[in-house]
């Protein structure tokens, strides 16, 4: 994703950007998770007059495809999230982003906000009960008989939730 920010060095203020790209899925660092469709990036950018650096004000937005880490079912889920980053025309450390003085590429900025605001645990919704442990029974769907015993190493999490009421 870039934007040609050449034309626009003598504007000023605000101006507005739009773009979309199909990214890896491998990004997401979620297994059997993937992207549905282009990556949505859009907001607008102000270029510093004196030094020329330029602040990159943004949503993104996308969607995925994957199985809900605790009941195994199928999902789609939105995701929308902003960010704002400077880039900078000479690149000192690893730590900020450069542009070249014409253009601004936006992908690494929207791949690592992208790895830093997606959640650990993508759930088909937030009170999924997820699978019974003994007979593996979906517990979003149905209630199963089996009896938790001693021996289930998760009982002690029945406890943890009682204490916590």
């Amino acid at each position: 994703m870039v934007i040609n920010v050449l034309k626009d060095k003598q504007s000023g203020g605000k101006l507005n950007f739009n773009c979309e790209e199909n990214l890896n899925s491998d990004i997401l660092l979620h297994p059997n998770c993937k992207f549905k469709g282009p990556v949505k990036v859009f907001g607008y950018y102000v270029i510093n007059e004196k030094n020329k650096d330029i602040d990159v004000f943004a949503d993104i937005a996308f969607e995925t495809e994957s199985l809900c880490d605790r009941c195994g079912k199928e999902i789609l889920k939105s995701f929308d999230f902003k960010f704002k980053e400077s880039f900078v025309i000479e690149n000192l450390d690893e730590t900020s982003y450069s542009y070249n003085g014409e253009k601004i590429n936006l992908d690494k900025a929207t791949e690592e906000s992208i790895m830093a605001n997606l959640p650990v645990q993508i759930v088909c919704k937030d009170k999924c009960k997820g699978l019974c442990p003994i007979c593996g029974a979906n517990l979003n769907e149905k209630k199963c008989k089996c009896k938790m015993t001693e021996d289930n190493p998760f009982l002690s999490l029945l406890d943890l939730k009682k204490i916590k009421k």
